[in-house]
């Protein structure tokens, strides 16, 4: 039993290595504004100022064409002005498209489409609700 048992101590890991150095490139996206991501937890929209972002997100199909995820929004109402203002929260869901394969050989979602299921924080003829996409850079 003790010779079976360390050959197979010894090859699980190798074999484990092999598959996993064959997997390639992660795919990623940018959801700090700095660093790409594996499936990131947050996604913020607006680097400017950051008053626009997503938290506790859970994705499905990552790595695919589309992968997507529900959370939960956080919008500042910059009322009387965005140093002063309130956040809210909404009910969120994303999907990362637009895959593509960076300069140095990663893969990264280029695109991420939110819907709000439930309310929005946006009014009906605002460009963020005519037009709810947002680019991301490759890195």
């Amino acid at each position: 039993m003790k010779r079976i048992a360390l050959p197979l101590l010894v090859l699980v890991p190798l074999v484990v290595a092999a598959v996993a150095s064959s997997a390639g490139p992660k795919t990623t996206l940018v959801g700090d504004c700095v660093h790409g991501q594996v499936k990131p937890g947050k996604v913020i929209f607006t680097c400017a100022d950051g008053t626009f972002y997503a938290t506790g997100l859970s994705w499905t199909h990552w790595g695919s064409r589309k992968a997507h995820a529900s959370g939960t929004a956080h919008f500042n109402n910059c009322k009387p002005s965005c140093a002063q203002g309130h956040f809210k929260r909404y009910a969120i869901d994303l999907t990362a498209s637009h895959r593509r394969t960076c300069a140095h050989g990663n893969r990264a979602y280029g695109r991420v489409r939110y819907a709000f299921p439930h309310k929005s924080p946006f009014a009906a003829d605002s460009p963020q609700a005519r037009h709810p996409v947002v680019s991301f850079p490759c890195r």
